[in-house]
């Protein structure tokens, strides 16, 4: 694994952070591209545009959405296919090797479930960690430490 040729995946379920290549200590910053989720679900439910399933339930009661379904899930599946969709010509350009992908526990479940079988076979390691919030030289840092321990 060249890691100059590998691109480096920190998410959450708002906010993906691809750093391109992992620049060696004391070298320029590698390029990193800031990719933010629209809450496009929670947003109409806060403005009052629901759409929400309901069902019979054979005592007359209703049952609502099953939380896999809620509108939370669904904006991260919508932004990680925002993900997948900035991915997918930079993987066709074969702009990198392989992917490193560290993401938030919950990110992690839906990115297994969404990611198409086209960068799956690219993704050398998954680690669960968010690490969206750190600064640039402390999150290539916290790479660093995740990549050799």
């Amino acid at each position: 694994m060249n890691p100059e040729r590998n691109w480096y995946i920190i998410i959450n379920s708002h906010r993906a952070r691809i750093v391109q290549g992992l620049p060696k200590p004391h070298s320029p910053a590698a390029l990193e591209v800031v990719l933010l989720a629209p809450e496009r679900n929670v947003r109409s439910i806060i403005a009052g545009k629901t759409e929400r399933a309901i069902a019979s339930a054979s005592s007359g009661r209703r049952a609502s959405v099953q939380p896999h379904n809620s509108p939370q899930r669904a904006d991260q599946r919508e932004f990680l296919r925002d993900v997948f969709g900035f991915l997918a010509p930079a993987l066709r350009d074969q702009n990198f090797d392989k992917l490193v992908l560290f993401a938030s526990p919950d990110i992690l479940g839906v990115w297994r479930e969404e990611v198409p079988d086209s960068l799956k076979q690219k993704v050398a390691r998954e680690i669960a960690k968010n690490l969206v919030r750190l600064p640039y030289h402390s999150l290539i840092a916290a790479v660093r430490e995740a990549l050799s321990g």
